[in-house]
């Protein structure tokens, strides 16, 4: 029975130990990339049009980031407050707030109206077949 514990014990430790091994072949690819002197030809378009849907597609990815880092540090936050191991109990000292409802809702509505107004004006933008594409007549 205590073998048995020992080598439970001691596989637990070297799938910790060597959990971040695993990593390391991905760590090394990571810092190969940077060796080559080729650049990704997508990061470069040619053309104003394409330039045009990179900038846009820029845009559309730096606002969506206003919503996911602020949501990922306050899950982690609230994983950390309220882990199992914590002494202290889930006692909130409020029943509603107005504040904070507005929030809740007032960013994510104003992510999504900034994402479809620069959705919009960038497909009538960038519509190679209309005579008014990037201004070109």
């Amino acid at each position: 029975m205590i073998a048995i514990l020992q080598l439970r014990h001691r596989a637990d430790f070297m799938r910790r130990r060597c959990g971040w091994l695993r990593l390391l072949p991905l760590a090394l690819l990571a810092l190969l990339s940077g060796c080559s002197g080729h650049q990704l030809r997508l990061l470069h378009p040619d053309g104003p049009i394409a330039a045009t849907s990179l900038r846009l597609s820029v845009i559309d990815v730096l606002i969506m980031l206003c919503i996911i880092l602020p949501t990922g540090i306050f899950v982690a936050i609230s994983l950390w407050r309220f882990r199992a191991a914590r002494k202290a109990s889930y006692d909130p000292g409020f029943t509603h707030s107005v504040r904070l409802e507005v929030l809740m809702w007032g960013v994510p509505f104003a992510a999504v109206a900034a994402l479809a107004y620069f959705s919009w004006r960038g497909v009538f933008l960038v519509n190679p077949y209309a005579p008014t594409a990037l201004g070109q007549r």
